[in-house]
């Protein structure tokens, strides 16, 4: 099973920067990886990903062409900032 890791490293008053990790936890090489979430922020840049799609709060995410093979118990990174909604709490 593989398993994301979300972090803040900084937070402000409009916003955030946050660092995902992906690891993979098989015995095989994930090669070329997706995810999706929803968030109650909009993505503003982002870095190590690019975003395949958006949808109001659903956000798809895949590889970028020098992450796209995860090896054996190993993780791929990246990271955002972040925009506030009066809503998010982070």
């Amino acid at each position: 099973m593989n398993t994301v890791d979300f972090s803040i490293a900084s937070n402000w008053n409009s916003g955030f920067t946050a660092n995902l990790s992906i690891a993979n936890n098989s015995v095989s090489n994930l090669n070329g990886w997706t995810l999706e979430f929803d968030a109650p922020f909009a993505i503003a840049e982002i870095w190590d990903a690019e975003i395949v799609s958006r949808q109001d709060s659903h956000y798809v995410i895949r590889n970028t062409s020098w992450n796209n093979t995860i090896s054996s118990n190993s993780t791929a990174s990246f990271g955002f900032n972040g925009s506030k909604s009066s809503e998010v709490v982070v």
